[in-house]
């Protein structure tokens, strides 16, 4: 508000993208963007528009905190977000606090927070982050969704439920050209008669004559290397049918953009989560973890304490180091067409 309040900042035009060794007006515009919101220090600005080591640094500080690749260049994606309004700031902030509001008044001693937009998992206890890690959330079509609840147990060697929605749409397909594909990743078929459901041999099944209107199979991935859920699936109740769990390409946490699921938030350190959450369990060590999963037989493990787990929606936020953040808004949910008041600027 202090910003709008001394006029906001001036836009920086189109151009070649701005690295080290560059000079001109635009880069003093830059120099003057990153003033405003403290990514430059005064102290450092010696020559007015000349990009420098310390510019870059600043550069580097600012994507850092918007949560795109920090490489310390200006091209047009960090352009497009230093040239976003103060007002639209403002706005997104603004809807973030309320969102907040949507949170238990009490979250407890110990919980676990997923920020979607953020990518993230962070383990609290007693005010402080104790834990944090990378997780891939849904895609834009599957998205994952905000709650509030608590985690009761966890399952090694989970088996996957394979969902209608995927089985139809997308093994289904997959059979009519290749009836081995249930095998190859070790998926068992049950029937489903409406009173129980009897395990049957694919093979059986001409997969062909097999549309939506006819399918009356469950499909179950079995425990092992391929499962979609990898080895460990944290649960907890929640209208969404979602959870935390492993998974069987770890390779995607190299992407620094990670909405690929249906839904479920895959996390980085399963095992580290788990180690963490069973502490206090007699027998539930990391080693004793790792001996389990090497089973391959699925086994459940209550929690010696139930745990909350809030997943949130924040576009802006404060980190741990107190410092302002803002991200992508990946599902465009934030609606900033709407009046912001900021006191001693006139409304229109």
């Amino acid at each position: 508000q202090q910003i709008a309040l001394h006029g906001g900042w001036e836009s920086i035009a189109n151009g070649a993208k701005l690295s080290i060794g560059m000079h001109g007006t635009r880069v003093k515009l830059l120099q003057q963007r990153l003033l405003a919101t403290g990514e430059l220090d005064v102290v450092y600005l010696k020559e007015s528009g000349i990009f420098d080591s310390k510019l870059k640094d600043a550069v580097i500080r600012y994507q850092t905190n918007n949560g795109i690749k920090a490489d310390g260049v200006v091209g047009k994606s960090t352009l497009a977000l230093l040239n976003v309004p103060v007002l639209d700031r403002i706005k997104t902030i603004e809807l973030n606090l309320d969102r907040l509001r949507y949170l238990p008044n009490d979250l407890g001693n110990r919980y676990i927070m997923v920020n979607i937009p953020d990518f993230s998992l962070m383990v609290i206890e007693s005010g402080y982050v104790v834990m944090k890690m990378p997780v891939i959330v849904g895609q834009v079509k599957h998205q994952s969704c905000a709650l509030s609840s608590q985690a009761k147990y966890l399952e090694l060697n989970p088996y996957w439920n394979i969902p209608r929605s995927i089985a139809v749409n997308e093994i289904l397909p997959k059979l009519w050209h290749d009836p081995k594909y249930l095998a190859q990743n070790n998926i068992a078929v049950f029937f489903d008669n409406g009173k129980g459901k009897t395990e049957v041999d694919p093979k059986s099944i001409n997969w062909t004559k097999i549309e939506s209107s006819n399918f009356n199979y469950l499909l179950r991935q079995e425990p092992g290397d391929e499962n979609a859920l990898g080895r460990v699936k944290f649960v907890f109740p929640n209208a969404c049918g979602i959870y935390l769990h492993d998974t069987d390409m770890p390779q995607l946490f190299a992407n620094r953009k990670r909405a690929f699921s249906h839904g479920c938030i895959r996390i980085a350190r399963p095992i580290d989560l788990a180690t963490y959450l069973l502490q206090g369990k007699k027998g539930w060590s990391a080693d004793d973890i790792e001996s389990a999963i090497a089973t391959d037989n699925r086994r459940v493990v209550m929690f010696p304490k139930l745990v909350g787990v809030d997943v949130i929606y924040a576009t802006a936020f404060v980190n741990e180091s107190d410092i302002l953040q803002f991200r992508p808004d990946i599902y465009a949910v934030d609606n900033i067409n709407y009046p912001v008041y900021v006191p001693g600027i006139p409304q229109n």
